[in-house]
């Protein structure tokens, strides 16, 4: 028997000197949410655009902070929609067993 390690998880800082983490490097939701292509394309073109603010900005810290910070409202606001999903399923699913 084989699994894989599915547990959700935001790296924290997803961006500092000289790095800028996207796609599932930087955040793994559940595949269960559908949006992993969407969410692959959108933070590496936000990891593009920061990692160019960050080679104009020099030592400036902002460019950084900014994606972390979206890159975190995005990943809290889907998780919390999906937590929500799933308990109303486990409801469901409690119901249907009665």
């Amino acid at each position: 028997m084989r699994g894989e390690d599915v547990t959700w998880r935001l790296v924290q800082p997803a961006a500092g000197p000289g790095y800028v983490l996207a796609g599932d490097a930087a955040a793994i939701l559940d595949p269960a949410a559908g949006h992993g292509v969407l969410k692959a394309l959108m933070s590496g073109m936000m990891a593009a655009q920061t990692a160019v603010q960050m080679l104009t900005a020099g030592e400036s810290p902002e460019p950084a902070a900014a994606y972390c910070a979206w890159l975190t409202a995005w990943f809290e606001h889907d998780a919390a929609h999906l937590r929500k999903w799933y308990s109303q399923l486990t409801v469901l699913v409690g119901s249907e067993l009665a």
